[in-house]
Parts: structure tokens; C-alpha cells; sequence
């Protein structure tokens, strides 16, 4: 069968410091900001938004479940603290006599991770000032009083450099200075001089005063908010924070958000079930094939872990208020291990088994919600060279356009691309190409509008449905994907048309089957036939991931059967058509079958082996290479001469309005007239090579 794919998990990295606050600013709250004072349960009441959910045997571990709360995502996603961070506890720490930084470090999950910030001025002082403030009250300080806190810093710096400018201009000393200000790269120079103390509501009255004053003494900038804000923003530009956690989005294909956003009540719960158990069913696999974590000197044993411990949380829109039902789990960058100590998650071996995760989701999410509902998928191919994307049989792909902000984001992107050409003479690099697209992410993203209740984003929906085409309306729609089973051609009979014969079975190549155990050799064949046309060695999780695709072509009875599939698919390929490439990489001296259990996972792999690194490949690549090896030392007449090649590339430069360049010239000589046999051009990505060879 041809590959496919349905959907996506992305996984992105959270860091400490500002990088998290997303997960209780706007994530927490349905991508939206709330407003200084509004507390998240206020904003899911109002907005109907589900609160997240505690998951993972980290978790459970840490003896929290149910609802996420704001101060528990701040102390074990801001801080490595437990979530329930008892502030009495650390009051009576220091009441004993630790300091502060003791006092915090016997309270961390692990070790103290390590501060990258020390030589920001602006940091260092924002370290130190939260320092006595928690010496003051015996508390760590809220995300309000943590902003209040930078402003504080901000301001006050920003008053001594204003006090210094004002001396040294009064001394005719103008360097470092622009028109008698300093330099803090602020433009805006029009407002009036804030007032601190009521910018901080009091909050702080001894040190307001003493910001507030350096201010009044110079006065030469403007310091309004505004500044203030560029000021921070600039002054953390340059910071690097640890590792917090991995988020983990899992999104459905945009026909199924778009079913779910249109279709009834019925309809979304249904897929809201199958969504969230396709979500778990992933995270699951995850926890137990992908959260391990590193001990020793350079992290050299990979160990096992109790478990991960996951914040989820179901969104229903994006930021333009299209239907995009996604949950994002945030998983915490601290795991414990049986020694009972906290350790970091090993990120490698997550993000190697990022793509099978997403294919996991993929593959259930296609079984659950055909199972639940009854409708059918469909492979559509999206663009040249990408896999089929599984969507929900109709509906219109003029309706998930126009629910779809990524057409205008493609758009853009490619106008990107073809201004770098205009201005480099040549197509970019992929790491560019994937900056430009950032890019056009960017410029293109809507301003988050104001919080919606689901019943008025599904209203806004369905009216959308109703007025993209004449040709359908929303219960057109509808009606086509609960009824798309009934208009499959029958099977033909005795006497059929080459082209009735001919429609059949294209019809039977995009339409899922029920499975049969007779399919298991020839789905084995398929997954070795297309990773070996893709790559000429993989690991197992790529095995695994190319096994959920094809299997996506199949509908089970139960989860039971299908998981049995899998593994006896996986095992064959294993034994009957792939070949390892590597070997165990361990320590010199080191017998692992002989010495302590402690050198083993639990799987029984050496600790000094990352999970599912082993390497295989098959009969057919290396038949391949050794072709490849062979026509390498053979030499043959060639019919092409360099006149025949100067007259076609003057053809091709004419019709293209531009001339190769000298080495151009010489790289498609070397192809098209050279002696050898194998002829071989290597140049790094945006050098010309496509320019070349079309």
C-alpha cells in the first residue's frame, strides 16, 4: 500500500523562565491571555475552555491528579518544584536557620539546574531581588509579583542610566549617548514620565520609592510602560534557560476538526472520545517506549524511570477561530528514578520517537472515530512528493480551505523563497527555507481574538459552511460523510466494462479494509519495500512508524487485534527481511550478560545504549549499493560531445533568460559527457544542483 499519514503530533521544548508561561497565560486558557486578575477557573466557566488534566505514572507518583491549577504549573514547570509546593514548608526551612537558595534546593525535584543568566545584569538582579523577597515574606512569589518584580528592576536601571546620562551630558560627555539620552535602542520619546509608585500599586513602597526617585533626579526619557516592557523584552533576548518540559501537541486532520466543528452534539462527542483516547493511547506509548533518563559521568547510563508527568490540555480553535480541536501535553522535564532521585528526561530518545508517537495518534484516532461514527477516510495527496493525508470522505476541500489559515501561510512563504532567489541568485537552503516559513507563520498569524464560548464558535462554523459554495451548505456536508459508505461502487459481475473493471479498483486502493491475518506477509513486505526506497538504514522506531501507516488501510474488531498485528508485523521484519548494521556499543571491558543486573534496562538493553538505536537494513538496499560500488570502476564510450552540450544549454539559457555560471556549466558537463560509468555531482543544499539538473 502507499504510505499515509493522519493528522500530527508536534513536539516543541519549554524552557524555565518566561518559556513556560504560555501553558498558564494562554494555553491553559484556550490560547487566549486573560486579563491580570481573572482566575483560570473563572475563564473556563465563562468560556466553556476544559480545564487540563493531570496524567502519567510521574503523576501519580507525585500524589496529583485532576484539575491543573495555575500555581501548580508555576512551581513544577517554573521552578522544579513539587505542584503542590507547600510555601509553609519552606517558611519553616528558613525559620531553622538554611537560607534562601538552601532552602529551595532541599524542596527541588533533582538537582538545581544550572543558571545560565549570571552575567545579564538585568537577570541577576531579578534573581537577587526574588531572592529577598522570599527572605522577606518565607514565600515564593506569584507570577503578578514576579512581573511586578522586573518592572521594579527595569525601572530602577533604567533611572541610573538616565541619572548617568544627565551627569555626563552636564559634563559635555556625549559618547554611548544619542541625543543626550542613552542607547537602550528605545525609539518612542512621547509620553510623560510614569509615576512608579502608582505603577506598582504599593506593592513594594520602600524599594517604589527608591526606583522612583533616581527617576525624578534625571528625567531625561520618557518612562513609560512601554519602555519599561522594551527594556525587559531586550534585557531577555539573549537569556538561556534550562530545559522545563516537552510539549507534545496532537492534532487531528483538518477534516476531522472540521466534522467536529460543524457536525451535532452527538458528532463532537464522538470524536472528542475518540480524540482523547487516541491521545492517550499515544502518551502511553510514549511513557513506556520513550521516558528514560541519563546518570553518570556525561550522562553515559541510560536508565529507566518511574514514569512522566503530563498537563493536558484540550483546545477547540487556532488563533484565526478556525475549527482545530488539539490538546497539548506538557510534559515535565524531571522523571525519578529508582535510587528515588529526580533526574532530567533523556530528550534524545524522545524526540527519536516523536514520528512513531504521531503515527500512533494517527492510525487511532482514523480507527476510533470510523468506528464510533461510521464515516469513511480517504488518502488525499497534498502536495508533490508528501504523503497522503488521511481525511474523512466528504468533506469539500473548499471547506477545510476555508477553514484553513496554512493555504495563506504556504502563499506567503513561497514569496519568501522567491524574494531570497531574487536577491541570492539561487533557491535557499532547507534551514533557511524552514526560517522563511517560520516567517510567514509569523506575519501571517491573526491577532488572538477575544475568548469564545464552543456554542458560539460552532454557530460561527457552521455559517461558514453555509456560505463558502453554491455547490454545498452545511447539512450537504453532512449528509455526504455519513453516507459516503453507500455510494461505493459494487463489485463488478460477469461481463463487466474494462473501465467499470478499471474504476473498481481504483476506487478499492483509497477505502479501507477489514483486516485479515492474511494481510500480515504482505503488509511486512510493503513496510520493508518503502523504507528502503526512502532510506538505506532505519531504526525501530521508524519501523514502528511505518507499520502504523499501512495499517491505516485496515479496520479492527478491537484495539487487542490490531496491537497484535502490529507486534507480529514488527517481528517479521525483524527476522525474515531486515539486517542489523551495527553492534552494541559498550564500555571497554564490560561483559553486560555477566556482570550486575544494574548494567540492564528492564527490556533487558545495556545502560549503555540509548533505546531503539540499533540499525537495520535490507537485502534490497544493499543489493543496491553493491550495483552502485560496481558501475563506479567502469568506464564507457560516451555519445555526448561538449558542441552538443554548449548548443542545448544555450537553448535552455535563452528560454530561461539567464546563463549558468562557469562552475554550473562544468558540473552539467561532468554529468552528460563524462567517461565514467556513475557519474556524481556533490555540492551542499542552495548551490545549484536543482538548477542543474532540470
Amino acid at each position: 500500500m502507499p504510505v499515509c499519514s493522519v493528522g500530527m503530533m508536534s513536539l516543541k521544548v519549554l524552557h524555565a523562565g518566561d518559556g513556560y508561561a504560555y501553558l498558564t497565560r494562554q494555553v491553559a486558557t484556550g490560547d487566549n491571555v486573560r486579563t491580570r486578575g481573572e482566575l483560570m477557573a473563572d475563564y473556563y466557566t465563562a468560556h466553556g475552555a476544559p480545564a487540563g488534566q493531570w496524567w502519567g505514572r510521574g503523576a501519580e507518583g507525585l500524589g496529583v491528579s485532576g484539575e491543573v491549577t495555575e500555581a501548580q504549573m508555576q512551581a513544577a514547570y517554573g521552578g522544579f518544584l513539587h505542584p503542590n509546593f507547600d510555601n509553609d514548608e519552606l517558611k519553616k526551612l528558613i525559620d531553622q536557620g538554611a537560607s534562601v537558595e538552601e532552602a529551595l534546593d532541599s524542596l527541588q525535584l533533582g538537582r538545581r539546574p544550572y543558571d545560565y543568566n549570571a552575567d545579564i545584569p538585568f537577570l541577576a538582579a531579578v534573581k537577587a531581588q526574588t531572592i529577598e523577597f522570599i527572605g522577606a515574606h518565607a514565600r515564593v512569589p506569584s507570577p503578578e509579583e514576579r512581573d511586578k518584580i522586573e518592572q521594579i528592576v527595569a525601572r530602577r536601571m533604567l533611572a541610573e542610566a538616565d541619572a548617568e546620562a544627565a551627569r555626563r551630558a552636564a559634563d559635555g560627555d556625549y559618547a554611548g549617548l544619542v541625543n543626550g539620552v542613552p542607547d537602550d535602542g528605545f525609539d518612542s520619546r512621547v509620553d510623560l514620565v510614569g509615576d512608579l509608585v502608582a505603577q506598582l500599586d504599593g506593592r513594594d513602597d520602600a524599594l517604589a520609592e527608591e526606583a522612583s526617585g533616581a527617576g525624578e533626579s534625571s528625567a531625561i526619557l520618557p518612562m513609560t510602560d512601554a519602555r519599561v516592557r522594551h527594556f525587559i523584552a531586550e534585557a531577555k533576548r539573549e537569556a538561556r534557560y534550562p530545559v522545563a518540559g516537552f510539549d507534545m501537541v496532537f492534532t487531528p486532520a483538518k477534516s476531522v476538526s472540521v466534522l467536529w466543528g460543524i457536525g451535532d452534539e452527538r458528532t463532537r462527542k464522538a470524536i472528542m472520545r475518540a480524540h482523547g483516547e487516541a491521545v492517550e493511547q499515544s502518551l502511553a506509548w510514549v511513557e513506556d517506549n520513550a521516558v528514560f533518563t541519563r546518570t553518570g559521568t556525561d550522562g553515559v547510563e541510560k536508565v529507566d524511570c518511574e514514569g512522566a508527568t503530563v498537563a493536558k490540555f484540550v483546545h477547540f480553535d487556532n488563533r484565526a477561530g478556525d475549527p482545530n480541536l488539539h490538546t497539548h501535553c506538557a510534559m515535565l522535564n524531571r522523571v525519578k528514578c529508582a535510587d528515588g532521585i529526580y533526574r532530567t528526561v533523556d530528550g534524545g530518545v524522545l524526540h527519536r520517537a516523536a514520528v512513531t508517537a504521531s503515527e500512533t495518534y494517527n492510525t487511532k484516532l482514523t480507527e476510533l472515530v470510523s468506528r464510533y461514527l461510521g464515516v469513511e477516510f480517504t488518502p488525499v495527496v497534498k502536495s508533490r512528493g508528501g504523503r497522503p493525508v488521511w481525511e474523512v470522505k466528504g468533506i469539500p476541500q473548499e471547506l477545510m480551505t476555508a477553514m484553513s489559515r496554512r493555504d495563506e501561510v504556504l502563499a506567503r512563504g513561497r514569496e519568501l523563497i522567491a524574494e531570497y532567489r531574487t536577491t541570492y541568485g539561487r533557491t535557499p537552503p532547507k534551514h533557511v527555507q524552514h526560517r522563511l516559513m517560520e516567517q510567514a507563520n509569523l506575519e501571517t498569524r491573526a491577532a488572538k481574538g477575544e475568548a469564545r464560548s464552543l456554542q458560539e464558535m460552532v454557530a460561527d462554523w457552521r455559517r461558514i459552511a453555509d456560505t463558502t459554495s453554491p455547490e454545498f451548505d452545511c447539512a450537504s456536508v453532512l449528509n455526504d460523510v455519513f453516507t459516503a459508505a453507500e455510494r461505493y461502487l459494487p463489485e463488478p459481475g460477469e461481463g463487466a466494462t474494462e473501465d467499470e473493471l478499471d474504476a473498481y479498483t481504483a476506487q478499492e486502493k483509497l477505502r479501507r479494509h477489514d483486516w485479515s491475518d492474511e494481510n500480515l506477509n504482505e503488509v511486512a513486505r510493503d513496510v520493508v519495500a518503502t523504507l528502503s526506497a526512502e532510506r538505506s538504514t532505519w531504526t525501530e522506531f521508524q519501523i514502528d512508524s511505518e507499520i502504523a501507516r499501512q495499517l491505516t488501510y485496515y479496520r479492527f474488531d478491537t484495539d487487542e487485534a490490531k496491537a497484535l498485528a502490529s507486534a507480529t508485523i514488527h517481528t517479521r521484519c525483524l527476522e525474515g527481511h531486515l539486517i542489523r548494521v551495527d553492534a552494541d556499543q559498550i564500555l571497554p571491558g564490560v561483559d553486560v550478560d555477566s556482570d550486575s543486573p544494574r548494567l540492564r534496562r528492564d527490556n533487558g538493553e545495556s545502560v549503555f545504549t540509548a533505546h531503539a538505536t540499533a540499525r537495520f537494513t535490507s537485502q534490497a538496499v544493499l543489493d543496491d549499493e553493491q550495483q552502485i560500488t560496481a558501475a563506479s570502476q567502469l568506464w564507457i564510450v560516451n555519445e555526448h560531445t561538449t558542441d552538443e552540450l554548449d548548443t542545448a544549454l544555450a537553448a535552455v539559457e535563452t528560454e530561461r533568460g539567464y546563463a549558468l555560471s562557469a562552475d554550473k556549466r562544468e558540473f552539467v558537463n561532468h554529468l552528460l559527457c563524462s567517461s565514467a560509468a556513475l557519474a556524481v555531482g556533490v555540492g551542499p543544499a542552495g548551490t545549484g544542483n536543482t538548477t542543474c539538473r532540470v
